[in-house]
């Protein structure tokens, strides 16, 4: 699903399983014929076994959270001259697997979230914890500087 809006461009994708890929992953061109500035890929299926560099995309900065090889796993780029930080200080419920990012588009400061849904989990469930861990997110923590 591609995304575009005043401040940026963004790309997100659903891969079932790295593994034995040859092709190296390489972001979409935006609209508008530019690199797009954020890519958010699910379900990858990733682990520990996984080196880094096979997923390493030059000119972007990768955060990466590991599931196993049954299912979930995020993987989050943004242009590496976008500012953009990890958020952490915050608890997942073990059954939800999500990132959050903060970057930083024209001086303006985004929530970039990712996060695999799995489709035997309860919507409205789902849907319901991750208020909780927005408004937690929009509160606490996206008060920081560059």
């Amino acid at each position: 699903m591609y995304t575009s809006t005043k401040c940026g461009q963004g790309d997100n994708s659903n891969i079932e399983h790295g593994k034995g890929k040859e092709r190296k992953i390489r972001p979409a061109k935006s609209h508008h014929g530019g690199d797009i500035d954020t890519l958010v890929i699910t379900e990858s299926k990733l682990d520990n076994t996984f080196a880094l560099a096979q997923f390493t995309i030059d000119g972007y900065k990768l955060y990466r959270k590991d599931k196993d090889r049954c299912g979930g796993g995020i993987l989050i780029y943004v242009r590496e001259d976008i500012p953009s930080k990890l958020l952490e200080g915050y608890k997942f419920p073990d059954d939800i697997e999500g990132l959050f990012i903060e970057v930083n588009l024209k001086s303006t400061k985004w929530g970039l979230f990712g996060s695999y849904h799995p489709p035997s989990q309860n919507d409205t469930y789902y849907f319901g914890r991750l208020a909780g861990l927005l408004m937690f997110i929009v509160t606490n923590l996206i008060n920081s500087t560059y």
